[in-house]
């Protein structure tokens, strides 16, 4: 056989097989480990807006395993610019209301919460959030816990803005959830 043969079976068994873990990896930081203890990235994707680095968003799953709602994950965004704790609330509520055709009112209670999770962030900056379940999420700024949050359904209507079906960016999402373009 040719090396390039060889070559060949080898990325075509590894597109197949799914995600295999690299020595080179990105490894989880301490706030995922404590509750996700055998986590490893499954995807990454860098989120721009026209021509600006907005953030690097990073998905991790026990196992690198595919995204099950009903399991334990974490999406951590590693912030490039700086935004206002006012600017990620209302893009978080605005994002949560287009997904879900509900009225803005219906999230008043997550307005209040979200106000007391998020903070002013600036290039550099990690914002992590690890789900628990379906129902509640704890959230992290640069490891230091700021929240939790439970709610009915939270997991997809929080974490539903990169990582479901309706995101308004689906390369990202299908980066995260490391799936190829033509599935």
């Amino acid at each position: 056989m040719t090396k390039l043969f060889v070559l060949t079976m080898i990325f075509g068994a590894l597109v197949v097989s799914g995600p295999v873990a690299s020595p080179f990896a990105a490894q989880p930081f301490a706030e995922i480990r404590r509750h996700l203890p055998d986590a490893q990235q499954r995807g990454e994707a860098d989120v721009t807006y026209l021509f600006f680095d907005l953030y690097t968003a990073t998905l991790w799953t026990e196992g690198a395993a595919a995204l099950d709602w009903q399991a334990p994950f974490a999406l951590t965004l590693s912030y490039k610019r700086e935004f206002s704790r006012e600017s990620l609330v209302t893009s978080t509520l605005d994002e949560m209301t287009r997904m879900t055709n509900r009225m803005r009112l219906d999230f008043l209670p997550l307005e209040k919460w979200l106000n007391q999770c998020f903070a002013d962030v600036t290039a550099g900056d990690r914002f992590t959030g690890v789900s628990k379940g379906p129902d509640h999420a704890a959230f992290f700024l640069n490891g230091k816990k700021t929240c939790d949050i439970t709610y009915p359904g939270f997991a997809e209507l929080f974490f539903g803005i990169w990582l479901s079906a309706d995101t308004r960016d689906p390369d990202v999402t299908r980066k995260l959830l490391n799936r190829r373009a033509d599935l």
